[in-house]
Formats: C-alpha cells, sequence, structure tokens
C-alpha cells in the first residue's frame, strides 16, 4: 500500500539500505550518523543523495 502522502524514512539509514527504504515508498531521507561519522562527510552525503529518486 502507498502512502497518499510523502513521508520520510528515518534511523538507522546509510548506503547499504538506502535502496531498501526507497523501494519501500520514500521519497525524503533524514541521515545523521552515516554522514557525520563519515571519513569525508561531504562524499557520504553525496553518495546518498545519488541514489534518491530526482523530484
Amino acid at each position: 500500500m502507498q502512502a497518499s502522502k510523502p513521508w520520510f524514512g528515518i534511523g538507522g539509514i546509510d548506503l547499504s539500505n538506502i535502496a531498501e527504504v526507497v523501494a519501500a515508498g520514500a521519497q525524503r531521507v533524514v541521515v545523521v550518523r552515516a554522514i557525520t561519522e563519515a571519513t569525508d562527510p561531504a562524499a557520504a552525503a553525496t553518495a546518498l543523495k545519488a541514489e534518491l529518486p530526482q523530484l
């Protein structure tokens, strides 16, 4: 069942599972740890953003 309103995926999202979150219908995600704890936060943010659908 698809949600009728946009929703945010929140909690534990990183490159290993962002595709699954998007496949579940999320068009928006909240990511903290995967960026703040990355060796290169800018590269981590860019890689995660590349996995999101273009709106």
